[in-house]
């Protein structure tokens, strides 16, 4: 908000302003105004553009157009701003403190920077595009004296706004204000700066070159005498200047009227725009503007718009006409601006805002007589150039070259034809016309004596017309008359005045709407309701084409216009599309409006010299080339009537169009495709069916025309987009495309009635939005306008909630797994214990009664055996018995080893594995070690005991079966497992054995159902003559008891080094000690 602190104001008296020293002062030399033709124009079209709730009854003072492409436009009621389609107003709020100051708008004006400056009431406001707030300036309103008449920026970048009763200067970038004091009677209007950098300060009184440097006035000129002031003339008018391309400086004034300043003899030309039954009253000037062609346009306090020619030789001036809804809409024109189509836009007092063309337009429009309708049902060029044009009861021969228009009603004057139009007109060989009248026959006119001729159905007569509703003429290659009634196809004889009539009598009534001639003489005819007609002139015989259910036919019987192309392509205009025949296949092409065509209603076909055909439809002209197969429309912003009744060709090519406002002519070679692409901008974002606001909670940051990236929460996934291409020529045949990727991969291309994206329900993510529009006649804008949107998930859908939630069912199923194991773990345990407790019992039983019972035995045999002679045969069988017996005790005791718990041997697995070799009694000396890596952890006794079995028994397989003379056994007491390793370099395992075992041994599928049952891994690795390894590795898990709450972390094992230790088979004297 600019500072509006007293003490940073400061004042300037402004003495030139109060008492101009008189060497400055150039006297007002009275001078006749210069008087220029002025001509009324009627060759422009004016499109009105509705306000609020469709009423165009605005007063509009100021037009202006920001960087984006929006039209404001400053009226009594607000600021308003224009896409092509919507106003949106602006108007003071007393709930928000960022709106519009006042309601009545004095002026609009775009910085540098692209913001716009508002005067409205008392008070000067800056408006923001981007967040859509005003700045008041100054913030205390006692700083600015009277109202606001304009505000404008000087190359400096300064902004001056001139007031009632003095000028302020303003700084944008610092907001510090400069006031320069006026006297109480020179009341200033606004201010201007050169292109050479001259500041102007107008006031009602005077011209005045300003020093800014300085504060000074260097040059006076004063407006004219206060004597000379009209009566009833505003107290404060309006003044202001404008500079045109060639330097020259124009006032426009509402007191004064219209201007040029001649600096060098500091004198002022006015120009004359009386045209009224008073020449003394001079309308005054409220607008002016210099378009892109040079013409100056002026818009006068009530007497029109008036357009100075670029040679500055001649007025043409555009009034309003309460009857011509394509008039002006109001004589008092208050503001000019045009834009970058080239359109002029006119703010009016009442009547709102109006746009029409500045460039010359392609089409020309001849106004009818005032004794006659416009209505133009038929023309035709005759042979000298003189078109005659079809009307209701008349036609009206319009002279090129005197642009005069002749009256002729059919028939003479006692014909009584006034209420038939005439539909069709051509010329014979003889430079005759011939007629067509709806229900009045046909009629011959001779140019050179005047005389009618007329004829006419009699129902006595065969060889009279056949029918006297008249649509069609046409003009054979062999001169020939040939005329399409209501009711069948006839010709002429010239030489007996007789006609011959041809119909399909099988259809009932032939109206024959239209006539076309090929290359070959056959005749193709247009009928109304019978479809379309081909006729042989040497034969009589006629062949029908119809609408059917099948492809590739008529799409409509109801055949309006026809057209033969010189490629001989049958074109047929219908009510429902146009057809393109085909005569080698027979089949019909049609297109309609989805295909671009302007309206489905066709009226009339012509080709032109580039073979492109010209259709007026019921909603336009369309230009369709042949080359690419594309249409170009044009509507009546282009100047062509949207009530066209068919289209003509003139003998040099000039097409000829009716319609019930005149007659219009073009040259197609001048009519050129659009080459502007307008600008595409978001207009509106909606949330939920709510439009979006800017700040607070809205994710909308700034305007939704200058936001590139969204964030929606998950509630705010339903959402859509308006958007506008900013072209104002023809805004409703703009054509879109817009796509969401991340969603769709297909454009999705909508007509300007569908201008609202929207989308619902849209899974979280990253999208983008894009969006591209089109004039009708134009290219693609590929650029376009987007915006990056990103849809938040629910708290739900988040990855910390899911993370936790995986956590959560994660550890969930860790300590059911864990509590379950530890339940599984427990009952194995307590069935081991019960198993090891009976396999004790049973081995103390056994040893205190069968085992001791054969210890007995065998030491009384002992002692018999001694007692029995050397020499006797029972000493050597009772030495066998003993023999036998000491080895059933020797292996009883190991059975019992085996059944008892292997105790606190098995506590320790590397002491253990370590005794295995005096188990085996081998008697070749083997290299044993036992390596263990990790930190020993206690194993669960279930799993200990299992583990030790099996490594028992792998070690002693390698020690009696392997012949190996080196064997290892590795410990590894890792993170996750416990593996053993028992590795040998002895002879190995044949295949078949490992698959299938040893038969009688039991050894490795023991080990395999050990290792099952306690859910470790088991794996046996053996080749012949390469040695064995047999792997077993357990879970850790399953083999280690739960450390206590003090033991380090398992990792810590990892750290210990690798140790291991040598066992070298024992001695019987080390064994006893």
């Amino acid at each position: 908000m600019p500072d509006g602190n007293p003490r940073r104001i400061r004042v300037h008296l402004a003495v030139a302003l109060l008492l101009v020293p008189g060497c400055l002062i150039a006297q007002v030399r009275p001078a006749p105004r210069t008087h220029l033709p002025i001509e009324d124009g009627t060759d422009m079209v004016f499109v009105r553009v509705p306000f609020g709730n469709g009423s165009s009854h605005t007063t509009v003072t100021q037009i202006a157009s920001d960087r984006s492409g929006f039209l404001w436009f400053g009226t009594n009621d607000g600021l308003k701003r224009y896409d092509g389609y919507r106003i949106r107003d602006f108007k003071p709020d007393s709930n928000n403190r960022n709106s519009l100051s006042g309601l009545s708008v004095e002026t609009v004006f775009q910085d540098r920077s692209g913001r716009l400056w508002v005067a409205s009431d008392l008070t000067v406001d800056r408006y923001d595009p981007v967040l859509e707030t005003f700045t008041h300036y100054p913030s205390d309103p006692a700083t600015l004296e009277g109202p606001v008449h304009d505000v404008s920026q000087d190359r400096a970048g300064m902004i001056w706004i001139a007031t009632a009763y003095g000028l302020t200067r303003i700084d944008p970038a610092t907001g510090n204000k400069t006031r320069y004091l006026n006297n109480m009677t020179a009341v200033l209007r606004s201010t201007f700066e050169e292109s050479d950098g001259t500041f102007w300060v107008v006031s009602k009184e005077s011209l005045d070159i300003f020093e800014r440097r300085t504060g000074q006035i260097t040059q006076h000129i004063p407006l004219r005498d206060r004597a000379a002031e009209s009566a009833g003339t505003s107290a404060n008018p309006m003044v202001r200047l404008f500079q045109d391309h060639s330097g020259a400086l124009w006032i426009a004034s509402a007191r004064d009227g219209l201007a040029l300043v001649d600096r060098r003899k500091k004198r002022l030309q006015y120009f004359a725009l009386a045209t009224g039954s008073d020449p003394s009253f001079e309308p005054g000037v409220r607008a002016i503007y210099e378009d892109q062609q040079g013409a100056l346009w002026v818009g006068t306090d009530g007497s029109g718009l008036f357009k100075l020619e670029p040679d500055r030789k001649k007025f043409v001036r555009y009034r309003n006409d309460p009857d011509d809804p394509e008039s002006l809409s109001s004589d008092r024109v208050l503001a000019l601006f045009e834009d970058q189509e080239g359109g002029i836009w006119a703010g009016t007092d009442g009547g709102g805002v109006v746009r029409f063309p500045s460039r010359p337009l392609p089409f020309r429009r001849y106004g009818q007589s005032h004794s006659h309708t416009d209505y133009v049902s038929s023309a035709y060029e005759d042979r000298r150039g003189s078109i005659w044009v079809g009307s209701k009861g008349a036609v009206n021969r319009i002279d090129r070259q005197t642009g005069r228009f002749t009256t002729y009603l059919v028939g003479g004057e006692q014909a009584g034809l006034s209420t038939s139009d005439v539909l069709s007109i051509v010329e014979d060989a003889s430079g005759k016309l011939w007629f067509g009248a709806w229900g009045a026959g046909l009629h011959r006119f001779d140019p050179q004596t005047r005389a009618w001729r007329t004829y006419r159905h009699k129902a006595d007569d065969p060889s009279s017309l056949g029918q006297d509703s008249v649509f069609s003429l046409l003009i054979d290659h062999l001169g020939r008359l040939w005329v399409g009634t209501e009711n069948g196809l006839n010709v002429f004889d010239p030489k007996s005045e007789r006609f011959q009539v041809y119909r399909v009598s099988a259809l009932g009534s032939n109206r024959e709407r239209a006539i076309a001639e090929d290359s070959r003489g056959m005749l193709w005819l247009a009928t109304l309701y019978t479809g379309m007609h081909r006729f042989d002139p040497a034969t009589g015989q006629f062949a029908v084409y119809r609408h059917s259910e099948e492809p590739g036919s008529l799409s409509n019987d109801a055949v309006t216009a026809i057209c033969i192309d010189g490629s001989g392509t049958v074109w047929a205009g219908t009510e429902d599309g146009l057809n393109r025949f085909d005569p080698a296949s027979g089949k019909f092409t049609a297109y309609y409006e989805s295909d671009g065509l302007a309206g489905n209603t066709v009226s009339g076909i012509q080709e032109d010299r580039q073979g492109d055909l010209w259709v007026t439809t019921n909603n336009g002209l369309s230009h369709f080339h042949r080359r690419t197969n594309v249409f170009e429309n044009f509507y009546r912003s282009d100047g062509v009537p949207s009530d066209l009744t068919s289209i003509w060709k003139g003998r040099t090519g000039e097409m000829f169009i009716g319609s019930f406002s005149g007659l219009i002519s073009f040259l197609p070679d001048r009519v050129t495709q659009a080459q502007y692409v307008p600008a595409v901008v978001l207009t509106s974002l909606q949330l939920n069916d709510t439009p979006a606001a800017i700040g607070g909670e809205s994710p909308l940051k700034q305007s939704i025309s200058f936001t590139d990236s969204l964030i929606l929460s998950h509630q705010q996934r339903a959402f859509a987009f308006e958007f506008a291409a900013l072209s104002y020529a023809n805004p409703l045949e703009t054509r879109y495309r817009y796509k969401l990727n991340g969603l769709e991969t297909e454009w999705n291309e909508v007509d300007a009635t569908q201008r609202l994206a929207r989308y619902t329900t849209l899974a979280p993510g990253n999208y983008v939005f894009r969006v591209q529009g089109r004039i009708n006649r134009g290219a693609w804008n590929e650029k376009g306008a987007g915006v990056n949107i990103r849809i938040m998930p629910p708290w739900w859908g988040t990855w910390w909630f899911r993370t936790a939630c995986a956590l959560t069912i994660g550890l969930m199923i860790w300590v059911t797994y864990r509590y379950r194991f530890r339940q599984v773990l427990g009952q194995l345990n307590t069935r081991f214990e019960e198993r090891l407790s009976e396999r004790t019992r049973i081995a103390r039983e056994l040893h205190d009664t069968l085992l001791q019972g054969f210890l007995s035995a065998s030491m009384q045999l002992q002692v018999a055996v001694e007692q029995v002679p050397p020499d006797s045969p029972a000493k050597l069988l009772l030495g066998r018995v003993l023999q036998v017996m000491s080895e059933v005790i020797d292996e009883g005791r190991n059975a019992l080893r085996g059944l008892r718990s292997s105790g606190s041997r098995t506590m320790d697995l590397e002491l253990a594995f370590s005794r295995i070799p005096e188990e085996s009694a081998v008697s070749v000396p083997i290299a044993f070690s036992v390596i263990v890596e990790g930190r020993r952890r206690p194993l669960r006794p279930a799993v200990r005991d299992e583990a030790y079995r099996i490594g028992r028994e792998a070690l002693l397989n390698a020690f009696r079966h392997s012949r190996a003379s080196k064997i290892e056994v590795e410990l590894e007491y890792a993170a996750k497992q416990l593996r053993i390793l028992v590795r040998d370099n002895g002879c190995g395992i044949e295949p078949q054995v490992l698959r299938s075992g040893r038969e009688g041994h039991w050894g490795l599928s023991g080990m395999r159902e050990r290792a099952e049952r306690i859910h470790a891994r088991y794996r046996i690795l053996s080749r012949p003559a390469a040695g064995t390894e047999i792997e077993l590795s357990i879970p850790a898990h399953i083999a280690f008891e739960a450390q206590p709450p003090n033991s380090r972390p398992r990792w810590i094992s990892r750290l210990y080094p690798r140790r291991a230790k040598q066992f070298e088979p024992q001695t019987e004297s080390e064994r006893d000690a």
